[in-house]
């Protein structure tokens, strides 16, 4: 979190978005947050909500953070520069501030699912602050737009991070799931002690769980990347 400077930090924030002739809205969309939580700090300056993970973000979206923060240019700054593509392709940081982690194929379903046929791995990038341990994190693309409310959209590829199958464990969570040979993307909700998966578009019914679900956790999604243009 930022301690000192952060009007600072915000004025040259605002200067990037103008330079780069970005709005507020459509910056927020891409950091995968409420415009109103861009403003607030924009216009109010609120240094609590700009920590790691928001920086992180903004390093993939072409941010020089170092300038960011400091105000002096990295080696790598694309202040300035409108040729450049502000895509998690392009990121430009040093080694010790990346992992790799793998990214798979099919993409995981945030709509009415579909059965799982199996896909082929590859490899992503991130920057090492969106991971909290590269051996239990993957990557997977977003297909549907059944999580839109939370700021996860159609083609987004999100960080998920293994964990174990205990549902009262991660009540409230996003969480990449199998269920009956379907791969979904869904927040776990529990009401009058029933278990469901609930989307954040309320065009998608929520999904009840019973004791017959055949239903198995993969991960919890940890973080979101998107391509900007």
């Amino acid at each position: 979190m930022l301690e000192r400077g952060s009007t600072d930090v915000a004025a040259r924030l605002r200067h990037w978005l103008k330079e780069n002739n970005i709005s507020i809205k459509d910056f927020a969309q891409k950091m995968g947050v409420k415009e109103q939580y861009m403003n607030m700090y924009l216009k109010e300056d609120k240094p609590s909500l700009f920590g790691a993970p928001m920086l992180a973000k903004m390093s993939l979206l072409g941010v020089d953070i170092d300038w960011l923060l400091t105000g002096v240019k990295s080696e790598h700054s694309a202040l300035g520069n409108n040729n450049t593509s502000y895509t998690n392709a392009t990121l430009q940081r040093s080694d010790a501030a990346v992992v790799t982690i793998p990214l798979y194929r099919p993409r995981v379903n945030a709509g009415r699912g579909v059965p799982v046929y199996g896909g082929s791995a590859t490899s992503i990038q991130v920057i090492k602050d969106m991971v909290r341990d590269p051996r239990k994190t993957f990557a997977v693309e977003v297909s549907g737009d059944s999580m839109n409310g939370d700021g996860i959209f159609d083609g987004d590829t999100i960080i998920v991070e293994r964990t174990d199958n205990e549902l009262d464990a991660h009540i409230n969570k996003i969480l990449v799931l199998i269920m009956d040979g379907v791969t979904l993307l869904k927040r776990l909700k529990q009401e009058k002690g029933k278990y469901f998966l609930a989307s954040s578009n309320a065009q998608f019914q929520d999904i009840p769980l019973t004791p017959e679900s055949n239903c198995t956790i993969e991960g919890i999604v940890r973080n979101v990347l998107r391509e900007v243009w």
